[in-house]
């Protein structure tokens, strides 16, 4: 076998995987407006059955009162709000009984009648101690799994670090009203408030994955935008599966595909997510994202691993034996670096102007040069985040540090009371 049969094999598959990911952000727009036609909340709206949205938290960040007051202001016909987090003496639980008027020992609110979303019926407020057997985020979401009533037909699920406009939980229960899914989610794109590298950084790795989304038979879930039926969390028994987990929507994506159940990926509700990155936490956040892919999702980590390694490994060795004289080598690095990278960081920073405010869109055009230009740098720098969770015996989250052991077995190797970035 030839040194340049092997190097043409690499470049070949180089060139394929960047003319998937090119159709793919090409296709995204087409297949969001008519997913949005077929799953128009104002034609379901009516008939929507009601829901409970749970929502855990860790202390509290600039956009944590936007939130609550998105999710306050929802234009869903009938939901309630349970709000989950270790202790009273968490700053989360502090600001939510300041911006809801509550004294110390009250736990529900009701809105009153000059309240703007006559759908939301009441908020809970739920402490639910410290941890045991399974994550924090997890051991909140099981207390408060405890308080949905024999009405709620569908649950969803939130996390605080997102911004929600008046339609969220409309568009995330879509498919569900509608009865053509048990389970739907969406995703996130990080809105960089901050201009230094690693916040852009983060903010394109993190877009690079949001546009994947959408092909039924490899979606996943986000827990911060997650819905499923009262007949499918029945049917899973949800709380049996996420008992001694440390992840939450990886391990009910992964029963509900054993089960048959495909989730629905709303193109559409890319939530914003402002972010502020240094090195350390960034490095740290992704870490932890690829410690749970790799305990609970290993075929998405093995896919992720050879993805941005073989863009990596096409880039290198074509610049490098172009440069060392072998000129027929610049072929695959013109086709990808100018003919599909190009295109696609044009369609993807152009999908961005579509789905957010001007505002967040002007944010996000800060990462254009990384976009159009530095795709090897931060696919290499991807690659390496993912697989440095290989080396990675155990996991700080919120304070807590974590082993896991399988996906239903963790130990809590130690606390602080240092809230995660």
């Amino acid at each position: 076998m030839s040194w340049e049969w092997v190097l043409w094999t690499i470049w070949i598959l180089w060139i394929l995987q960047g003319l998937a990911c090119l159709y793919n952000i090409g296709a995204y727009s087409r297949l969001m407006d008519a997913q949005d036609a077929n799953l128009d909340p104002q034609r379901i709206s009516p008939a929507a059955a009601p829901a409970v949205v749970i929502i855990p938290m860790k202390g509290v960040c600039d956009t944590t009162r936007a939130f609550l007051r998105g999710l306050l202001h929802q234009d869903y016909p009938g939901y309630r709000l349970l709000f989950c987090y270790e202790s009273d003496h968490d700053p989360a639980a502090q600001m939510l009984r300041e911006e809801l008027g509550l004294g110390e020992e009250e736990t529900c609110w009701r809105p009153g009648n000059d309240h703007t979303a006559p759908g939301l019926e009441e908020v809970i407020l739920v402490a639910c101690g410290k941890a045991d057997k399974c994550g924090q985020k997890v051991h909140n979401q099981l207390a408060a799994m405890r308080l949905i009533n024999g009405t709620e037909a569908l649950i969803a699920f939130a996390d605080a670090d997102m911004l929600c406009g008046p339609d969220w939980l409309s568009q995330l229960t879509a498919p569900l009203n509608r009865g053509t899914h048990h389970l739907a989610g969406a995703y996130r794109w990080f809105i960089p408030e901050a201009n230094n590298a690693p916040t852009l950084f983060a903010s394109v790795i993190n877009a690079s994955v949001a546009t994947l989304g959408g092909r039924e038979f490899y979606n996943v879930l986000w827990g911060g935008s997650m819905a499923l039926t009262r007949q499918a969390y029945d049917r899973l028994d949800v709380p049996r599966i996420f008992s001694g987990s440390l992840n939450d929507d990886l391990q009910l994506a992964r029963s509900a595909r054993r089960a048959g159940m495909r989730p629905a990926y709303i193109r559409s509700l890319l939530v914003p997510s402002p972010i502020s990155f240094t090195w350390k936490s960034f490095f740290e956040f992704a870490r932890r994202q690829y410690y749970q892919v790799r305990h609970y999702t290993p075929k998405l980590y093995a896919a992720a691993m050879v993805g941005t390694a073989l863009y990596t490994a096409g880039w290198l060795s074509s610049i490098a034996v172009a440069l060392s004289g072998y000129t027929a080598a610049w072929i695959p690095w013109i086709i990808v670096n100018l003919f599909i990278d190009q295109p696609r960081a044009a369609l993807r920073i152009r999908l961005a102007g579509r789905l957010f405010d001007s505002s967040h869109a002007q944010d996000i055009r800060k990462t254009r040069v990384l976009e159009h230009l530095a795709t090897p740098l931060w696919m290499a720098l991807h690659g390496l985040l993912a697989a440095s969770a290989l080396l990675m015996g155990h996991v700080s989250w919120s304070g807590v540090t974590y082993r896991v052991y399988d996906r239903q077995k963790i130990d809590i190797l130690s606390r602080s009371d240092a809230m995660a970035e």
